[in-house]
């Protein structure tokens, strides 16, 4: 009987481990979307003020021109890295909870 309630335990446990965990990456996707959304909005508020520029000026020889390109390379760049490190912290954070519940489910089985 004190087994059964040990095993039963260590499921409600782990339940709750697996639960609050989701909850957390799933605020940390939501909080990186907003900041990929954010950058997104940055890098078309550039291509339109590059359009701007270029209708303006009738030429593609101006520093302002060159600034607007910079920054959009700049902004392309960053998107990328944040998904890329994005990503690659998700993978981090599901490997760690999954050492982790399978350090305590075989600690307590024994």
């Amino acid at each position: 009987m004190l087994k059964k309630v040990k095993n039963l335990f260590i499921i409600y446990y782990v339940g709750v481990r697996i639960c609050l965990s989701e909850i957390a990456l799933s605020i940390l996707k939501w909080l990186k979307k907003i900041e990929l959304t954010q950058l997104q909005k940055r890098l078309n508020l550039e291509y339109t003020l590059l359009g701007k520029e270029i209708s303006e000026l009738n030429t593609l020889n101006n520093p302002i021109i060159t600034l607007h390109l910079e920054q959009i390379k700049f902004l392309k760049k960053e998107i990328e890295f944040l998904k890329k490190e994005h990503e690659a912290h998700i993978n981090h954070l599901l490997t760690a909870r999954k050492t982790k519940i399978s350090y305590f489910i075989d600690s307590n089985s024994k």
